[in-house]
């Protein structure tokens, strides 16, 4: 329907979807076949906004992918363009997969920074899922990378903010996260 009327913000639109389904499908060739797509469409039509969306999702496939140097330069990009928009939004999922990627890096100091930044827009904005994905990050990598006891108390708010936004699939993830601290520690008497 869309291919017929011509409008490429909506192929744009429709292709950067298809492209999110086939990634939390696991379908990762297809995922970035669309979203190279997607970002063609938007870079022809000089959508900024669309441009970032689609670098977003690319930076997100290529991490998945296993390709860390390749997911923090398209993210970097994406970066610079949602602030460009003054999408803070954007720039604080950006900041949060950023945080993700220099874990994996191991640079947990440069992930906590990343991570508290993205924090702050969360909280600026009261976007209530973002807060909880971002705490949850932080309490785990203080925990684990820091063996910081601060990193318990912040999975614990994580999990309480998630359980009053009523995230049935985050909720079993912070709270087994939760328990299996207390483990770790020897606090299992305390639920």
């Amino acid at each position: 329907m869309f291919l017929q009327s011509g409008l490429k913000s909506h192929i744009a639109l429709s292709l950067h979807n298809l492209g999110l389904l086939e990634c939390n499908l696991g379908n990762y060739s297809e995922a970035k076949k669309f979203c190279e797509e997607a970002l063609a469409l938007n870079r022809e039509r000089g959508y900024k906004r669309g441009i970032a969306n689609s670098l977003h999702n690319s930076g997100l496939i290529a991490y998945y992918l296993g390709d860390i140097d390749q997911a923090n330069e398209i993210y970097e990009e994406c970066l610079s363009l949602y602030n460009s928009i003054n999408d803070k939004s954007g720039k604080s999922y950006t900041l949060n997969y950023m945080g993700n990627i220099e874990i994996s890096r191991g640079n947990y100091k440069q992930a906590q920074k990343l991570f508290n930044e993205s924090l702050a827009f969360f909280r600026e904005l009261g976007d209530s899922r973002g807060i909880t994905i971002t705490l949850n990050n932080i309490g785990t990598t203080s925990l684990f990378y820091e063996n910081d006891k601060k990193g318990i108390d912040l999975l614990e708010e994580s999990l309480t903010l998630n359980r009053e936004i009523k995230d049935k699939k985050r909720n079993f993830k912070f709270a087994y996260q939760s328990a299996s601290t207390d483990l770790y520690y020897g606090n299992m008497n305390k639920r």
